[in-house]
């Protein structure tokens, strides 16, 4: 959210930056509100539609300069009810491994805090030497029973892995479509084609490459994540 709104400029200004106009057209009509930097706390936005969520926390890749004060404006975040989430929770391990332990200290601490009753949203990535991040998601897993419920609300956001680490056969293609969510995670991932900067407006693209996947159409899968995404989040 933070780099989004590095942009300036609204309507056909901002979309002049954002670039060509979406393949599958799709309605977006609400959505979650990702702000992982502490040092942007101070601008958060809570919009007036309650479709918009907002979830608030702190990137793996913020651990070697987060401080005390990070941690408490973080946790009194997080006891507003506009705040449904703590986000980027997790492991990154594209970093040197000399940051590692500072992300796992960091992950521990922010759960220490009192996130229970928020949606936990999950990043986890592996090293280059573990492209499919097997020990970020098995640290993060067991870090995640030793302070979290069962019942936990989870959104597994940002991850690389193998489809039997989110209890699927075969990924996309066979999660269960009532726990299926579409993101762009605007502004990073780029679809092709000159897009300079990510947005929501692309998310039709993605539903379109699931869809495609799983042999289903666009529309029943639009209609799942959208159902999904109310339920997770309570919209």
């Amino acid at each position: 959210m933070e780099r989004l709104l590095k942009l300036k400029g609204l309507g056909p200004a901002l979309a002049r930056r954002v670039g060509r106009p979406p393949k599958v057209p799709v309605s977006v009509v609400g959505g979650v509100l990702n702000y992982c930097d502490p040092e942007h706390y101070p601008g958060i936005v809570f919009p007036a539609d309650a479709r918009w969520k907002v979830v608030v926390g702190i990137h793996p890749k913020h651990a070697g300069r987060t401080c005390d004060r990070h941690i408490f404006e973080l946790e009194q975040l997080l006891k507003d009810d506009r705040v449904v989430g703590v986000s980027e929770l997790g492991l990154d391990y594209s970093v040197p491994d000399s940051l590692w332990t500072a992300q796992l200290g960091l992950m521990e601490r922010i759960l220490r805090i009192g996130t229970i009753g928020k949606v936990h949203v999950l990043h986890i990535r592996g090293s280059r030497g573990d492209p499919l991040g097997e020990a970020a998601h098995e640290q993060c897993r067991k870090i995640m029973q030793k302070h979290c419920p069962p019942e936990i609300r989870i959104h597994l956001h940002c991850c690389n892995g193998y489809a039997t680490q989110v209890q699927s056969p075969a990924g996309a293609a066979g999660s269960p479509l009532q726990r299926l969510l579409l993101e762009t995670d605007a502004p990073h991932l780029k679809p092709p084609l000159a897009i300079r900067c990510n947005s929501p407006r692309y998310l039709g693209e993605v539903a379109r490459v699931v869809a495609e996947i799983r042999g289903e159409s666009v529309e029943r899968i639009c209609n799942a994540a959208t159902e999904n995404a109310h339920q997770l989040y309570r919209m």
